[in-house]
């Protein structure tokens, strides 16, 4: 069995609705050893809006980087693998986040 621990960063939530700008994710074998992490620059196509929060990258970084659809197999393959357990930070959110962006594309 692996794990997968992932957290997601948005844009904003205008109207109550992520725009997804990153996925963040560790993913573990089941001693926990890292097999790979990866943040996943997403560019949301919708202003930024983030108040006193911070991101780890530039805007423009964003901004350059391809939209969600374009990363959609990978995270989908990611969470749906049957041989990982998946665990999140702010899961009910980020899964909110998910299907407000699956919904937008």
């Amino acid at each position: 069995m692996n794990y997968l621990f992932f957290d997601i960063e948005c844009a904003n939530c205008y109207k109550g609705r992520g725009k997804c700008c990153s996925f963040g994710y560790v993913f573990c074998n089941s001693s926990l050893n890292i097999i790979k992490q990866e943040d996943i620059i997403i560019n949301p196509k919708s202003p930024f809006n983030l108040g006193p929060i911070k991101l780890a990258y530039p805007k423009e970084v964003f901004k350059k980087a391809p939209d969600f659809a374009h990363f959609y197999p990978r995270i989908k393959e990611l969470l749906e693998d049957t041989n990982t357990i998946v665990f999140g930070f702010a899961v009910y959110n980020d899964a909110s986040f998910l299907i407000a962006d699956c919904e937008r594309y």
